[in-house]
């Protein structure tokens, strides 16, 4: 493997952190638990600059591995940086106590080793010397279009399911509650019994594809993924919405334009209209239950956010990912023992239908579940993290994945670069498809990643590649 310069440099700065955070760790000391708080967020903060700079110095743009690095940042640090202002709601829960002063500690510095040790996995992909491709305008508009007539089948088919299944979640999270309509069975459901399930999640993807492959005038892509992601956050969740927008933002300032002055005060009041709808969504679906009143909630929810900072409240719940992993540090080996891989076979496994493999996937259990009852009992868990997982399945000898989750994201960052580059949307579809399946687990299992990437990406494919090969005997005949 050969690594150039500007990668060895910046891989030798990267391994002089991992030693600094490793003696500051082991010499210094502090009783105050909002001490210890905030030099590990401003550790963080450090090493977010760093690795910013480390990025546009070997890429000179921005990339996929850079927006999963700042996405686990907020996930991870956000309830720091609000104590480092001393701005933060009295409810904060790093302050809460729920878990161990040498928990949240230890994993601070576990969280800034794994963030370290991923930009030296990225910086062992060498820069691919490929030169740009000669490709007929012929060849790319086949590629395009058989990636949009696949787009569309899929559309279609996951509509109807797509409709029932948030008409069916937005009703009960408005009317019980979030956390009870993650445990109602028709929640819960699988196998044959979960049919609309399965097809509605070929939604996802075909809206990317359909983004992808687009012609600028059609600007109906872009408002039914508007409506789509509104009324998937109003169901209570926000996961969806939140990948698919990942995937638009990169999309839209890599391929098909560059982000200027104008787009950045776009995106910031986007960001803040954003940061207000996910916290009156959080902070209804905890509220609401069968005996409150949706109106009455709907104006209290409002009014909270309003008088404590709708961005002060975001952060604050995104950095609840830290707590998640905090948990499990502080519970595992004991009570919880290693897994020592078992949560990634696991993800295997579940490419399988549950009918054909007697259910194996549920019987593992994740993160998510696990750990729950010793942070809280709201909803069907308490949420994950790739780091936590990791833990839970090496302890700190999961360090070492850490370099090899930073080597595939840099490989990944360069095949989509060079896919758009060439014009192969079958590529750009598949390999962004990954991308925002990856960005998901940055406060989730990756458990689900196998089944998700092959269930619903690989299908897509299959029919695309089908349309391309008519497409190319019409273009013959012509």
């Amino acid at each position: 493997m050969r690594i150039n310069r500007k990668n060895l440099l910046w891989i030798l700065v990267n391994l002089a952190l991992l030693v600094l955070i490793y003696l500051i760790k082991n010499l210094w000391i502090s009783d105050s638990l909002k001490v210890q708080i905030r030099a590990v967020g401003i550790l963080s903060i450090i090493i977010l600059c760093i690795t910013i700079i480390m990025v546009f110095s070997v890429k000179k743009k921005l990339d996929c591995f850079s927006i999963f690095f700042v996405l686990a940042f907020f996930f991870m640090f956000s309830q720091h940086c609000l104590v480092i202002l001393n701005c933060y709601p009295s409810d904060i829960m790093i302050l809460s106590h729920r878990v161990s002063q040498s928990a949240l500690y230890d994993t601070g510095f576990l969280v800034l080793e794994s963030l370290i040790l991923l930009n030296i996995g990225y910086l062992l992909v060498s820069k691919s010397q490929k030169n740009q491709l000669e490709i007929s305008e012929r060849s790319i508009d086949i590629s395009r279009k058989s990636i949009y007539y696949a787009g569309l089948y899929l559309f279609f088919i996951s509509l109807i399911p797509t409709i029932m299944i948030l008409s069916r979640n937005i009703y009960l999270t408005f009317t019980v509650g979030y956390g009870e309509r993650m445990l109602n069975e028709s929640y819960r459901v699988s196998g044959i019994n979960n049919t609309l399930g399965i097809l509605a999640s070929f939604m996802v993807p075909a809206l990317l594809a359909l983004f992808i492959s687009r012609n600028k005038e059609q600007k109906w892509i872009v408002y039914i993924m508007a409506i789509y992601m509104l009324l998937y956050t109003l169901s209570g969740s926000r996961i969806n919405t939140m990948i698919l927008l990942v995937g638009i933002f990169y999309i839209q300032n890599t391929f098909f334009s560059k982000i200027d002055i104008k787009k950045i005060i776009k995106y910031s009041a986007a960001i803040f209209i954003l940061f207000f709808v996910f916290s009156m969504v959080s902070s209804v679906r905890t509220n609401i239950n069968e005996t409150s009143s949706l109106p009455k909630v709907v104006a209290e929810s409002s009014k909270d956010i309003m008088e404590n900072n709708v961005i002060i409240a975001t952060l604050a719940e995104t950095g609840y990912t830290f707590l998640a992993t905090a948990t499990v540090v502080d519970n595992c080996p004991y009570p919880e023992p290693y897994q020592y891989g078992i949560s990634y076979l696991s993800g295997i496994i579940y490419v399988i239908p549950n009918g054909l493999t007697g259910n194996i996937y549920n019987k593992i259990g994740s993160t998510d579940e696990n750990f729950k009852r010793y942070l809280n009992t709201y909803g069907s868990g308490i949420g994950s993290s790739f780091i936590a997982e990791a833990y839970w399945n090496f302890g700190y000898g999961s360090l070492v994945l850490m370099i090899a989750f930073g080597f595939i994201l840099g490989k990944l960052s360069l095949s989509v670069e060079e896919a758009m580059q060439n014009y192969d949307y079958f590529k750009i579809f598949l390999l962004m498809y990954a991308f925002i399946t990856i960005v998901f687990y940055v406060r989730s299992d990756t458990r689900t990643f196998f089944r998700n990437f092959i269930w619903f990406g690989l299908p897509f494919v299959v029919i695309a590649t089908f349309i391309r090969q008519k497409l190319k005997k019409n273009y013959k005949k012509d």
